[in-house]
């Protein structure tokens, strides 16, 4: 996994416009290989790319070049002018194997190797090898043929003579060994060779930047951290080096830290733009929001035009609340061309949401055409329309839209059920998604919603038994025993078994605030408030939700801390003044629905 992800070009889901699920902001497990110095490719590219110094004449056979041999290279020449390069091959490995000159041996390793023909290259490069043994192009061949057949403990003894002979070229060579390493899946395995090919060279820095990833593959952050240090000494100003350390310490020590040396690295080094980038992404990381921004646009002002640095922004903004800056700058990505239109224009429409203007944010959705985005997209029109017309409104504009396959019917149909409860019609809501499981009868997105609904309706008896069809179809669905577990205990029912349905879902979604909060609300029915208070508090930390707010306050009430539980209950109705559950707590203890 990358350090320095690449930024999102898209908003996923956008459904609440939430920063922190449309951008991959924090510091991940790996910092990166630097790109200039250690591009990693294809074997069949790589042979293009001779890091070598100046290579030894070679050592031609005694036999002299035929006619006959002449003629089958020629034709082999224009069977690859004519786009026939299997032809070429099998006439240069032929005449490689027959005469053993290297200049035919190299010509046929380079056409294997452009044909991906991993084993023939490998066989080849062998015999080039044994044929010219210092040749350094060679050993890089044969050095790319192993790596790519998945031998590199095969390599170790090849790419220590390449260190050995072009000491010129060390760093490159390391870099591109660490990464491919790092891409094998036996990379654990594979540290400790690593690690000897780099502890022959404590003067390059990009040695101990690859010993320190030894290390790491082998879980040993403060020997890494040790090993990273070395090698910025030895090059303080290398960005790959800073970003790997700043992950050492972020893992170590915690965000801070980590933040505080990006900082320090970028007062003496203010051009660095990858380590700005990742010190923007770790503060919106930290939610250090307004921060963030303002490295973005010192990026931004840097490199002009760039669509992730503007997209960054536009998410940025609308996290702060800035959604007249957030249209701008979507709109100067859709005008430009800059990621995935029909992505823009939902986040549009939503800003237009926001900003109370349904019929501009009705034009966006209208504009979003076939694509991942499509019914997303559509299913808010017919909320918009709905909210405008009528609820007969948004059904027939569902009813109209072009549907393709079982997952997109089910996705209207859903999205019929949910325009009837939010005009409280719940019983036609419940039937819409009945008639649905007729025609669908093991879809699970239906088999959820019609048990919530059932829930709603206290048909216990179909709720119940849709959930564990559902549990036994797909019994890594954390939310399926959540919503049962949780059933029982507001029911006040098999409590036990409900605590062990919930704790299940917890297994599968660990920390999920609204798993924790049903948690809560079990541990409250059976009696032991302090657990509760202490769960509930956890699940609000995570996720400000009026009804888990709720549930704390009761608690709180029914520990005796009754200015707690008001406190609690009145700060959530500030933010949330309409929530009726939230209501009907506060007009069963306090007596009044509003703060």
């Amino acid at each position: 996994m990358p350090f320095l992800a690449t930024l999102p070009r898209s908003v996923p889901g956008f459904r609440t416009l939430a920063l922190a699920t449309s951008l991959g902001w924090a510091l991940s497990a790996c910092a990166p290989l630097p790109q200039k110095e250690a591009v990693q490719k294809p074997a069949a590219e790589e042979q293009k790319e001779a890091v070598v110094s100046a290579e030894p004449q070679a050592k031609l056979p005694g036999q002299e070049l035929t006619g006959a041999t002449l003629y089958e290279m020629l034709l082999a020449e224009v069977a690859l002018r004519r786009g026939q390069p299997a032809v070429a091959l099998s006439a240069y490995a032929d005449l490689a194997q027959s005469t053993k000159d290297p200049r035919i041996v190299r010509r046929a390793v380079e056409l294997a190797a452009l044909g991906r023909q991993t084993q023939l290259e490998l066989e080849l490069a062998r015999l080039w090898v044994e044929l010219e043994p210092e040749s350094l192009r060679a050993r890089q061949m044969l050095v790319a043929g192993l790596v790519g057949a998945g031998h590199i403990e095969d390599a170790e003894p090849h790419i220590a003579f390449l260190l050995d002979k072009d000491p010129g070229h060390v760093g490159v060579i390391l870099m591109r060994v660490a990464r491919s390493v790092l891409q094998d899946p036996r990379r654990k395995e594979l540290a400790a060779m690593l690690d000897r090919l780099a502890a022959a060279h404590p003067d390059v820095p990009e040695a101990h930047f690859v010993r320190a990833y030894a290390s790491l593959s082998g879980g040993n952050r403060s020997q890494a951290l040790v090993e990273v240090e070395k090698a910025r000494a030895q090059r303080p100003d290398w960005e790959p080096g800073a970003l790997l350390q700043a992950q050492l310490l972020q893992e170590t020590e915690g965000m801070p830290p980590a933040l505080k040396f990006l900082q320090a690295f970028l007062q003496e080094y203010p051009a660095s733009k990858d380590v700005r980038l990742q010190y923007a992404r770790a503060l919106a990381s930290d939610k250090k929001l307004s921060e963030a921004r303002e490295q973005f646009q010192i990026l931004e002002a840097n490199s002009p035009g760039n669509g992730d640095v503007t997209h960054a922004l536009a998410v940025l903004a609308v996290q702060l609340g800035d959604l007249d800056e957030a249209d701008k700058r979507f709109k100067t990505l859709l005008e430009s061309g800059d990621g995935d239109a029909n992505t823009l224009r939902l986040a549009l429409g939503q800003i237009a949401e926001s900003r109370k203007k349904p019929e501009e944010a009705l034009k966006w959705y209208k504009a979003v055409t076939r694509g991942e985005r499509y019914l997303d997209a559509h299913l808010k029109a017919a909320f918009i329309l709905s909210q405008q017309d009528g609820t007969a409104a948004g059904l027939a504009y569902l009813k109209s839209l072009p549907v393709e396959g079982q997952s997109e019917r089910v996705q209207v149909i859903i999205g019929q059920s949910q325009l009837l409860r939010a005009a409280n019609r719940d019983k036609d809501a419940f039937l819409v998604l009945d008639k649905g499981l007729e025609a669908h009868p093991d879809q699970p997105d239906l088999l959820y919603e019609s048990a919530l609904l059932a829930e709603r309706a206290g048909r216990f008896e179909v709720l119940e038994p849709r959930l564990r069809k559902l549990i036994k179809q797909k019994p890594q669905f954390a939310h399926a025993y959540n919503a049962l577990g949780y059933s029982l205990a507001d029911r006040g029912e098999r409590l036990d078994e409900a605590e062990s349905l919930i704790r299940k879902s917890l297994e599968l979604a660990p920390d999920d605030p609204f798993i924790l909060d049903s948690l809560g609300w079990v541990l409250y029915r059976k009696g032991q408030l302090e657990q509760a208070r202490l769960t509930l508090e956890k699940a609000l930390a995570a996720r400000p939700d009026p009804e888990i707010a709720a549930h704390l306050g009761e608690v709180q009430w029914m520990e005796g801390k009754r200015d707690e539980a008001t406190r609690t209950w009145q700060e959530a109705a500030k933010a949330t003044p309409d929530n009726q559950p939230l209501q009907a707590i506060m007009k069963k203890f306090l007596g009044q629905s509003r703060p």
